[in-house]
């Protein structure tokens, strides 16, 4: 019988997530990135509403800056990408953009002729901000 010993790109991810969390930890440094996210495309008609330039704000733990209501379709898509966006993972190391602070995340609704609404493109734009 042969063990393999294959990891799943999930938890190399996973593992490196953890020991740059610690690394900074243990250097004294928590890395925090206010992430601003907008909408940058609609094709088609969003359900929400949603239109080119309208933002909300993450930053630590919370959403502020809300122009309209919360899509939760849409934040559930870019959730698991936003907080090691959050803690200081390049948009390039998690394929979300060409840019280490710039990234992009899609709504999950493919819109016509599938459904009545329309898929939205977001630009995640972050900036570091300090500990206090």
């Amino acid at each position: 019988m042969r063990i393999s010993t294959l990891v799943s790109l999930e938890e190399v991810f996973h593992a490196k997530f953890i020991y740059e969390c610690f690394k900074h930890y243990e250097l004294g440094i928590l890395l925090s990135y206010r992430v601003r996210i907008c909408v940058k495309e609609v094709r088609g008609k969003c359900a929400m509403g949603y239109e080119p330039g309208d933002c909300f704000t993450i930053e630590r733990f919370y959403i502020t800056d809300i122009d309209k209501s919360l899509c939760l379709h849409a934040l559930c898509s870019m959730l698991t990408l936003l907080m090691p966006f959050l803690k200081g993972f390049s948009a390039k190391d998690l394929g979300i953009g060409k840019e280490d602070d710039v990234g992009y995340a899609q709504c999950p609704d493919p819109g016509e002729p599938y459904t009545c609404g329309g898929t939205v493109v977001f630009e995640l734009k972050r900036e570091r901000i300090s500990e206090a």
